[in-house]
């Protein structure tokens, strides 16, 4: 199966299961690989429309599990769940950090955000790093032992993420779900067990 072929698979299984956007089977796929969602009763998902992954959790999880889905761009109105409360806010922003305090603390963060990319590596990776060290800023409004998921792009950035993390997680790690394309230079940073308080 060529690579085009490969992610038509993806986004025509993604429609037919009735989810916004193909990536949410690479959160699946870090569910299966992770356990995520199996303590997880409060969910953050940064960076969530169109509401692939936030959609997963609330059909995935246990039934009392809630989620705070935050994005700039609208979350689909047509997800309807009394367990999720809608954020729009870019990510990065403080006043949208004071917001979901509010909601804290968390089991688990997840996001899938990505920056706009140019076809320039360099600028990409580092832009990509950027917004990470955005997603990064939430790790205190994890609970104990609480997970934390993103995506980052491969570079030296991504491996100096890592190293600051296994600091304040008890495990750390990268994985690149099949869904992903295979030319991609996508990857997930896992970090599990938190510790407490990590520093900026």
């Amino acid at each position: 199966m060529n690579v085009y072929k490969r992610a038509d698979f993806w986004a025509k299984k993604a429609a037919a299961a009735g989810y916004r956007a193909r990536s949410v089977y690479k959160l699946a796929a870090l569910d299966k690989k992770y356990s995520l969602l199996s303590r997880a009763s409060r969910v953050l998902d940064l960076g969530a429309a169109p509401g692939s992954w936030t959609q997963y959790v609330l059909g995935t999880a246990a039934a009392c599990t809630a989620v705070c889905a935050v994005d700039v761009q609208p979350i689909a109105s047509d997800i309807q769940d009394a367990r999720l409360q809608r954020v729009q806010g870019d990510l990065c922003a403080a006043d949208t950090r004071a917001r979901v305090a509010c909601n804290a603390p968390f089991d688990l963060i997840l996001s899938d955000a990505a920056p706009r990319t140019t076809g320039n590596r360099t600028v990409d990776t580092s832009a990509s790093a950027c917004l990470a060290a955005g997603v990064c800023a939430y790790v205190n409004f994890l609970s104990s032992d609480g997970g934390l998921v993103f995506k980052v792009f491969q570079g030296s950035e991504h491996l100096a993420i890592l190293t600051h993390l296994r600091a304040h997680f008890g495990a750390v790690c990268s994985f690149k779900p099949p869904a992903s394309r295979p030319r991609s230079c996508e990857l997930y940073v896992v970090a599990r067990f938190f510790r407490g308080t990590c520093g900026k």
